[in-house]
């Protein structure tokens, strides 16, 4: 079949399903981040859509000739087996990193693969780096997480409430460098800041298109914005 991964299903979710829905959680802030990095889109030809990601399913593939199969996990399955051809090809990390996801809470029950487990450490290290904490190798539990070339740096802050702010911050992720504009807040009992789901990631390249639209914004305002 060319190189290919397999999976096997759970025959469905509910959508208040905790694996489920802590699984749709960090795939989301996975994609979100990839999507902004120019790596998946929800279809190879289809530039302009992002990656699917909601309570009933994950779609996506590479962009243009870096696509090949679309990567697609449903909440309900008829059948119990499903695969992915990525030929290789650049978002093979992504889907590595979803799969070892998925398998991390316990929505994919089983995994396998024409690639070797170092073919999969990419992608795990990916998904750890992105969330933050450590996702389980589905090939080797003994892996030692890369610790990617990282820099986050805060550019401006700006005050919402006391445990609440935004965020503009220039990230690198394994020399990817993107621009976010993010809230974070402050969980009880907890002294570190932590992102949410409000914000956006963007290439670097798209800053004064952005900067632009806000000043117009503030023109619009009378400068009070």
């Amino acid at each position: 079949m060319g190189y290919t991964h397999y999976w096997k299903n759970k025959p469905s979710f509910s959508k208040n399903n905790p694996s489920w829905k802590n699984f749709i959680q960090d795939a989301e802030d996975i994609l979100l981040i990839t999507e902004s990095l120019q790596l998946v889109r929800a279809e190879y030809d289809q530039f302009e859509m992002i990656p699917e990601v909601g309570e009933n399913r994950i779609k996506f593939n590479g962009i243009g000739e870096d696509g090949h199969e679309t990567f697609i996990i449903n909440r309900k399955n008829d059948d119990d087996f499903e695969f992915c051809k990525t030929a290789g090809k650049p978002y093979d990390k992504i889907v590595t990193a979803i799969l070892a996801l998925g398998k991390h809470h316990s929505v994919i029950p089983d995994i396998s693969s024409d690639g070797n487990a170092d073919d999969w450490n990419e992608g795990v290290d990916y998904a750890s780096k992105v969330l933050g904490k450590k996702i389980a190798h589905p090939f080797n539990p003994q892996h030692k997480h890369k610790k990617t070339t990282g820099e986050n740096m805060v550019l401006h802050e700006i005050p919402l409430s006391e445990t609440t702010k935004i965020l503009v911050t220039k990230d690198t992720i394994n020399e990817k460098t993107f621009g976010q504009v993010r809230v974070w807040t402050k969980p009880k009992n907890n002294d570190d800041y932590v992102p949410t789901k409000k914000g956006i990631a963007f290439d670097l390249s798209k800053t004064g298109e952005i900067v632009k639209g806000l000043l117009t914004l503030e023109d619009q305002e009378g400068g009070e914005a």
